[in-house]
């Protein structure tokens, strides 16, 4: 020790700090750590620890990671007079008195009086985690404070343990980088590598194709599939698929080539995926629903030597530039050869090949085994005592490799498989109904629909079989009473699954994911490919015999991510890296935490950033591209697209953004760009991200003197939208919410607006580019002048003004003056004609239109129309759309009328003669009660549609301080925040006696000029609309009923099903309350609409 401090011109002080540093980088995987140091010979006389900054970047040896803490130390040493306090505050650090300031791991040296404890031996406030050393009889003592809510004993003397060790093995070779110093002991490293394997077990070298044959000779006459209304026996199964064998056979399917299927959920598709294998070619599912390109994508990938299609699925695949096989269409079918060979399946043939979506944004084609599968079905037959008297669930997509574990593990038994069909998938009340009419013994269902179901209804399901996404312990407690309950994980390049977790008893949270299948190996490893000890994230790599071939046509990819096997473990040698993070707990058990790789979380949506990257690098003229998240100083969130261009290419802002919109959703497109001539990179030559330069607020071609067409677009640009947004200009036709604005931006932009043109305006009102927002800013002026002064503002306009004005004040996009009449005369004629407005409560047109059925929406809770933006975008054409915004607190019938009086206001002010004949109502939460009331009122065929909207009264009525806390989350998350601002949003606002003005403009992002009285408005609108609906009792309704519900929210239809005896409900899968009505799920909720308004235009 004293002699490696001597070379590096340390300490010994300074040795054991590097070894607790290279200690801590280990298991965090953090390269910047802070910690305290105490008694280390620097401390002033108050005893204040030094605050070291360890910079264990760049993977160094022990040796030059002790240089470095010696120089820090050594600068440290100058401030070792000010208190940990006293640095904070000069560094900025806001003050919590329940944590040590500046760092929460700490080493002291010398001995303590009173020994350590869980809290720390320094007195408070505590740290996470102290080390004491002491000298001792032949060496050093190491004993351990840490905080009891953190950590396990266990944990930290395994923490200690390691220490020692690597200590130990610094001082022996320093020269060592630290990444390869060994941690683990042999009896360690020996318990990871084979004591959490997979047992092994003797696998027959067969084929599903095989499985089923000895099922169609035993029981030829039981029921292998049903479908609808439709049964097939295993001998009628049997048969149905060497009838389609010969075909596919004709069209060239055998061993080594691929056929598609591209069919509706009918007995037909498992007799497909059956006569597929039995030729030797593996099947490739498609989904009829998918893009187009992303068909003739796979399609071209595959090289599939056919598609098996029907009439009704021939569309989506007939310019594949494939051959199409339709199964109602025998005529079409290509002729066997004489004498063709009736060659079958081995197990070394591909069973099937699934495509699935990567970070470059192109389909990559998953390729698995017939012993691979055989080796599954082998694995969950014994897992689950799968028996020929089972009946299992069919409810997955094709497309998605659960559907693999259904078919194949029922009729690989015997069992009988009940195929659920495409209409019944997303109607709960017929789901159950299948579930509980087949006796279903097996299912593999969603989490998020379990939630749905019933499953007290269901006595003779045994097991339950779950994955896919993490889940609450409470579904566990549901489900689990009188059955079985299997947490599996799997990703796509294994068979189905290979980690599975039964979970007993009762569980307060999230299960593991669990252990290996037989056959199978999981190993948890750091970023150099070394095992790390239990209780420490590292990936997930996985192996065994269910691993897949390959990724099809891809070699470079295939072996970047499946490797040779470097422990020897894993059956078949090899090794496959899933970029899953997990740790070990206690038991051994995986626990899953999430994805290493590139995907981020904006506004409540995720995002795979390779997938925005891939779309930006096609942007013609882009040589390199990048894509980062950025918190902007109000704490939104926003993507940054970073690009370097060809020589001589120069691309704006704006042909940016088109040329990445062309390829992702809205939602993922980056709200900055930002050119480079270069991108900084790190030694790896990867790109370094952390050097990127934040987004210029005046980036883009707003900056490059934009062109206003009168003073009114210069102000709103400039004086009112622009600090909105924070940014320097916005240019005329530059989109509000592609810059990264959203609905509460869009308030602020009013509430500036009326100050600085002092007009009256509503956020109805409101348009997202300059150009189309001025014209009606000044019409608001007009209304506010007298005659004479109307006139003379009016005869100062050119025609074509007079024109957007008059446009604005009619709703008319092209207004025809009647005769000879100038656009000039038609504006002054309407402006100066008394204002029927239905007592300011007229509504706003969303869309033109001249349908026979009209869609009005309905504001939610908090009063604006903004976030219908999306929904309206994605309707089908044809339809006008209506809103209804409330944002007068003063003049709101919810207050005394509830929710009645407000749907009786909003029917009398309906568009008159000229507009559409019917209606359909629709609002998402609160907006949904009022339609649906609106609805009831205007006759029994109404049409109503309830997006994920609370059936009345079902909860407790909230407090004062509950409806001001209802209102602070509504409104941020409205705003983008996430869990974390909301959390800190409590902590500030404590008991909610008042509104928390500070804290809710930090955490939504407003500005100063929000006032705290606008605020206050908007509370009482909302406070008055809850209060409403807490109120309201609904009365049934026989017409139709759309309930759109989100895949993370309770479920509510049941409840409107009591009142709305014609309900149809749609759950979103992965949508919550917000999340809903965002582009990510528009298109899903306008085909509700369209669908709806479809039901109202049929007499």
């Amino acid at each position: 020790m004293r002699a490696l401090a001597d070379r590096l011109g340390a300490t010994p002080y300074t040795v054991h700090t590097a070894a607790f540093a290279a200690l801590l980088h280990r298991y965090t995987g953090q390269d910047d750590l802070v910690l305290g140091v105490f008694g280390a010979g620097s401390d002033d006389p108050a005893g204040h620890p030094l605050v070291l900054r360890a910079d264990v970047s760049g993977d160094p040896p022990f040796a030059e990671l002790a240089a470095r803490l010696a120089a820090t130390a050594e600068e440290a040493a100058a401030h070792a007079g000010l208190s940990p306090a006293e640095l904070a505050e000069a560094v900025g650090e806001d003050p919590d008195p329940s944590r040590a300031p500046l760092f929460q791991a700490a080493l002291a040296f010398g001995p303590t009086e009173g020994g350590d404890d869980h809290q720390g031996d320094d007195g408070p406030p505590p740290v996470d985690l102290r080390l004491r050393l002491t000298d001792a009889a032949g060496g050093t003592e190491v004993t351990a404070g840490y905080d009891a809510d953190l950590f396990d004993p266990a944990t930290v003397e395994q923490l200690v343990r390691h220490y020692g060790r690597l200590l130990t093995a610094a001082l022996a070779d320093p020269g060592r980088r630290v990444a390869e110093i060994d941690l683990l002991d042999e009896t360690e490293r020996r318990h990871l590598l084979h004591d959490c394997d997979g047992p092994r077990r003797e696998r027959p070298d067969t084929t599903v194709v095989e499985l089923i044959a000895r099922q169609v000779a035993q029981r030829p006459d039981a029921v292998a599939v049903v479908a609808g209304e439709r049964e097939l026996t295993y001998a009628e199964l049997d048969a149905r698929a060497d009838e389609l064998a010969a075909p596919l056979r004709a069209a060239g399917a055998g061993p080594g080539a691929l056929v598609a299927v591209c069919l509706p959920r009918t007995a037909d598709l498992v007799a497909t995926l059956l006569a597929v294998l039995r030729t030797g070619a593996g099947y490739i599912p498609l989904d009829p629903a998918h893009p187009a390109g992303r068909i003739a994508t796979v399609l071209a990938d595959s090289e599939a030597v056919a598609t098996v299609c029907v009439q009704a699925t021939a569309d989506a695949v007939r310019d594949a530039g494939r051959p199409l096989l339709p199964l109602d269409r025998p005529e079409d079918w290509p002729a066997a050869a004489p004498g063709q060979a009736a060659a079958t399946a081995t197990p070394d043939d591909t069973a099937y090949v699934l495509y699935t979506s990567g970070s470059t944004g192109t389909p990559k084609g998953v390729r698995i085994g017939h012993r691979a599968l055989a080796n599954f079905l082998a694995s969950v037959t014994e897992l689950f005592e799968l028996t020929d008297q089972d009946r299992v669930l069919g409810f997955a997509a094709v497309t998605f490799d659960v559907s693999v574990f259904e078919t194949f593990s029922a009729l690989a038994n015997g069992a009988r498989l009940v195929l659920v069909p495409d209409e019944t998938r997303s109607d709960l009340d017929r789901l159950q109904e299948v579930l509980q009419r087949h006796r279903i013994t097996v299912v593999d269902l969603p989490p998020s629909l379990m939630e749905l179901l019933d499953p007290d209804r269901l006595p003779e399901l045994r097991i339950v079989f779950v994955g896919g996404e993490a889940f609450p312990g409470e579904l566990v407690n549901r489900w689990s009473p009188g059955r079985r309950f299997f947490n599996g994980y799997g990703p796509t390049e294994c068979t189905v699954t290979m980690i599975v977790q039964e979970c007993r008893g009762d569980w307060h949270s999230s299960p593991p994911i669990g252990l290996p299948m037989a056959n199978h190996v999981a190993h948890v490893l750091d970023r150099h490919g070394r095992l790390v000890p239990p209780g420490v994230a590292g990936e997930l790599v996985i192996g065994g015999l269910g691993l897949a071939d390959e990724y099809l046509s891809r070699p470079e990819l295939t072996a970047e991510k499946f490797y040779p096997d470097p422990f020897g473990t894993a059956p078949g040698g090899r090794l496959y890296r899933t970029g899953d993070l997990v740790r070990r707990d206690r038991d051994d058990a995986l626990v899953f935490l999430g994805r290493i790789d590139k995907q981020v979380k904006i506004r409540g949506l995720r995002i795979e950033l390779g997938e925005v990257e891939a779309a930006l690098g096609k942007v013609p003229g882009v040589r390199q591209a990048t894509v980062q998240p950025w918190t902007d100083p109000s704490g939104g969130r926003h993507l940054v697209g970073y690009v370097t261009l060809d020589d001589g290419r120069a691309l704006g802002e704006d042909e940016l953004r088109e040329g990445v919109a062309a390829h992702v959703p809205s939602y993922m497109v980056p709200t900055y760009f930002t050119v480079l001539d270069a991108f900084p990179l790190m030694p790896s030559g990867k790109v370094n991200a952390k050097e990127l330069p934040a987004p210029r607020a005046d980036a883009g071609p707003a900056a490059c003197a934009p062109s206003y067409a009168n003073e009114t677009e210069e102000a709103l640009a400039r004086e009112v939208i622009a600090p909105v947004l924070r940014r320097e200009a916005v240019g005329p036709d530059e989109d509000f919410f592609a810059l990264g604005g959203h609905s509460l931006a869009a308030a602020q932009v009013v509430s500036r607006l009326r100050r600085h043109f002092g007009v009256e305006f509503s956020l109805a009102d409101f348009a997202p580019t300059v150009r189309a927002l001025a014209p009606r800013v000044r019409l608001a002026q007009a209304r506010q002048l007298d005659d004479s002064g109307l006139r003379e503002l009016v005869t100062a306009l050119t025609d074509e003004e007079a024109a957007a004005l008059l446009a604005a004040a009619t709703g008319d996009d092209q207004p025809r003056p009647a005769g000879r009449t100038s656009a000039r005369d038609a504006l002054l004629d309407h402006l100066s004609r008394p204002r029927d407005d239905a007592g300011g409560f007229a509504p706003a047109r969303l869309r033109p239109g001249r349908a026979a059925v009209g869609l009005v929406l309905v504001h939610p809770v908090g009063g604006a129309l903004l976030c219908y933006g999306p929904l309206t975008e994605a309707l089908a054409p044809g339809a006008p759309v209506y809103g209804f915004a409330a944002e007068d607190a003063r003049d709101n019938p919810a207050e005394d009328g509830g929710v009645p009086a407000v749907a009786e206001r909003y029917l009398t002010a309906l568009p008159g003669p000229g507009r559409p004949e019917r209606w359909v109502y629709a609002g998402w939460s609160f907006g949904g009660a009022v339609a649906y009331e609106m609805a009831r009122r205007s006759g029994p065929d109404a049409v109503a549609v309830l997006l994920d909207s609370d059936f009345p009264g079902t909860a407790p009525a909230y407090s004062e301080p509950g409806l001001r806390r209802f209102f602070v989350h509504d409104l941020c998350r409205s705003a983008g925040a996430d869990e974390a601002a909301l959390a800190a949003l409590d902590r500030a606002a404590g008991e909610y006696d008042t509104l928390p003005f500070a804290a809710l403009r930090s955490a939504a992002g407003l500005d100063e000029g929000f006032t705290d009285a606008e605020i206050e408005d908007r509370y009482r609108l909302c406070a008055a609309n809850m209060r409403a609906l807490d109120d309201f009792r609904p009365k049934p309704h026989p017409g139709p009923v759309h309930f759109v519900r989100a895949g993370l929210s309770e479920d509510a239809g049941p409840a409107w099903s009591e009142v709305a005896s014609a309900l149809r409900a749609t759950t979103l899968d992965g949508a919550d309350h917000y999340t809903l009505v965002t582009p990510a799920y528009a298109s899903q909720v306008a085909a509700v609409l369209d669908r709806a308004l479809g039901d109202a235009g049929r007499p």
